[in-house]
């Protein structure tokens, strides 16, 4: 990626280290929970916002999801599933997850991305919870 006002002959930004702490940052302070699974459904990244939102610590990075709370969200293994199979999205609406005191409700989606060996890794965003109270 590069940054090229078109009032400027030189690129405002040409390092790729530079690029790389740009998609860091978004991907880090983004108001969406975002989550980087391998395609054995290991977790190998989160934002703050799904650190928050799952209870998960850096000790969680590397754990299988079925060890994690947020593998308890209904549809998620069959969408895993099918992304890994298809190799094409995968969205689920309005799922709900019953905690003791309420029910939330998460979008989520799930994008296949490859890294530059080819392993699939999926990216998934799950959106601002709206909440109700039982």
């Amino acid at each position: 990626m590069q940054l090229c006002p078109r009032s400027r002959k030189k690129p405002a930004i040409d390092s790729p280290a530079t690029d790389i702490r740009i998609w860091q940052t978004a991907f880090e302070t983004s108001p969406v929970a975002q989550l980087a699974i391998d395609s054995n459904r290991c977790l190998i990244l989160a934002n703050a916002k799904a650190n928050t939102l799952f209870g998960l610590t850096l000790n969680d990075l590397g754990s299988s999801l079925q060890s994690l709370q947020l593998w308890q969200l209904p549809g998620l293994c069959q969408s895993f599933e099918k992304v890994n199979r298809d190799r094409n999205p995968a969205t689920l609406e309005n799922v709900g997850w019953k905690t003791a005191n309420d029910t939330t409700y998460f979008n989520i989606s799930i994008t296949p991305v490859f890294n530059a060996d080819t392993q699939l890794i999926c990216l998934t965003e799950v959106s601002p919870p709206r909440t109700n109270v039982l």
